[in-house]
């Protein structure tokens, strides 16, 4: 099964499935997502009507989409409301930008990442309770490039999942081949230079070492990542739940 399922407008959407865990499972196709904003065509809207998408978690906070009524344009919540996922927003700040702590020598991003799970503990811990219902599946979560924010939830359901650390960075990793081409689709844009200019270098980079550096730092704290999901309230039932829910028999 495709893991891109071969949208235009969000340049980071795939899929989580497939992944074999320590067990001998898998995870499931099609259950949840993982993208960017959902910025839509409307071949996007019947490719997501096709998948039978239910639920969006919006990572991003009201700053970074300009208090929009709807968290986007008129033309986005209109295709939004067409594919008929309800969404919820769970802002979460991103760390990666104030991550400077001198005694720490991780690079600055992977810093960033380990700040972002203690303090977006709250919305990590609802994204997993909506996970663990399967009334809210299939499932997307995303931020705005869908590699910070999103790339640690990711990693820290996978773990949880039972996948292995090499996988989650190898999942991680495929983001920089989709930041290569979000950059390609702004440069094609007459008002490249504006948007280009409020952006850094680094908004379009996922540096293997960041997620490398997350997944250390995550064992050297918590040990595991069941103990780095607990030590934010997520539970052991709610673990239990999610791998009964997402993982092939």
């Amino acid at each position: 099964m495709e893991r891109d399922p071969g949208l235009y407008g969000p340049s980071n959407f795939r899929d989580l499935g497939g992944y074999a865990t320590a067990d001998g499972r898998r995870v499931r196709w099609r259950r949840v997502f993982r993208s960017d904003a959902l910025r839509l065509t409307e071949a996007d809207v019947a490719v997501l009507r096709q998948l039978g998408l239910r639920t969006a978690v919006d990572f991003r906070t009201p700053m970074e989409y300009g208090h929009r009524e709807g968290g986007g344009s008129e033309t986005h919540v209109a295709r939004w409301a067409e594919v008929g996922f309800r969404r919820i927003h769970l802002p979460m700040i991103d760390e990666t930008r104030v991550a400077r702590q001198a005694s720490d020598e991780r690079p600055p991003a992977a810093r960033g990442y380990l700040k972002m799970l203690e303090r977006g503990g709250p919305a990590l811990v609802e994204l997993f309770g909506l996970l663990a219902s399967e009334e809210h599946h299939p499932l997307v979560f995303h931020c705005s490039a869908g590699k910070d924010r999103t790339g640690i939830a990711a990693a820290l359901l996978l773990g949880v999942l039972g996948v292995d650390d090499a996988t989650i960075v190898a999942d991680y990793a495929l983001s920089q081949a989709n930041m290569e081409r979000a950059l390609a689709k702004i440069q094609a844009r007459p008002d490249a230079d504006r948007i280009l200019a409020n952006r850094p270098v680094a908004a379009w980079q996922a540096p293997t070492e960041a997620v490398v550096g997350f997944v250390e730092g995550v064992r050297e704290v918590h040990g595991s990542w069941e103990s780095a999901a607990a030590s934010i309230g997520i539970d052991g039932a709610t673990v239990a739940t999610l791998r009964r829910l997402l993982l092939t028999d």
